[in-house]
């Protein structure tokens, strides 16, 4: 039994994406094919036999995570204060989860709440919400840019965490991962003490690694 996986079909280049299909259309009914993408590709040159599966983060799950990770965030733990100011809490929360809350679009909402999340008083959370870009290629431009903002060490820890995530032939592990990072070029062995916590490296990679 054969099988062929085409994973992120939605990323490959339009012009050759037409012609990887058309090819795809003439293997045998023998051969187990599975694609994944996105759903604004354009499919109707696959063979209508061919089964499609919507799956998508649900509207609840999603909801969840924006009110979790508000609670949790150290910096949006501002939030809270506004009780003792007799201003309602939920107003600026509800604003949040209005204007990050992208329907089945469970990574793009997660990649603007940790932009919120860096924002350290309620003016500059209420500047950046009216910024809030609506597509993932300006997201992860806002990522990066954040990444570069800081300061070297953080900045140079998401790189080569990015650097190896991205290369990787293989999900990683958490172990796996700090490890790669704690390898210094020329020495012979591990230095227990250059291992970094998950929290540093999931934080200076501003959403971009989970």
């Amino acid at each position: 039994k054969v099988y062929i996986v085409v994973d992120g079909l939605d990323e490959y280049p339009e012009d050759e994406r037409v012609i990887l299909l058309k090819r795809l259309t003439t293997i045998p009914p023998t051969v187990s094919l599975l694609l994944t993408s996105r759903s604004h590709i354009n499919l109707d040159m696959l063979p209508p036999h061919l089964k499609t599966l919507m799956i998508r983060a649900s509207d609840e799950d999603i909801r969840k995570f924006l009110e979790q990770r508000i609670q949790d965030s150290s910096r949006l733990s501002f939030l809270r204060q506004y009780r003792r100011r007799n201003v309602s809490t939920r107003a600026l929360a509800g604003q949040i989860r209005s204007e990050v809350y992208f329907r089945g679009r469970f990574l793009l909402a997660k990649l603007h709440i940790e932009s919120l999340a860096t924002k350290s008083n309620i003016k500059a959370l209420r500047e950046a919400l009216q910024k809030v870009p609506a597509d993932l290629k300006q997201t992860y431009d806002d990522a990066m840019a954040r990444i570069n903002e800081q300061n070297e060490d953080d900045r140079k820890i998401a790189l080569e965490a990015l650097a190896w995530v991205a290369t990787a032939k293989r999900l990683l592990t958490v172990a796996e991962l700090r490890e790669a990072l704690a390898v210094e070029p020329g020495a012979k062995s591990l230095d227990p003490d250059n291992f970094t916590d998950i929290g540093i490296i999931l934080t200076v990679c501003a959403g971009l690694v989970i």
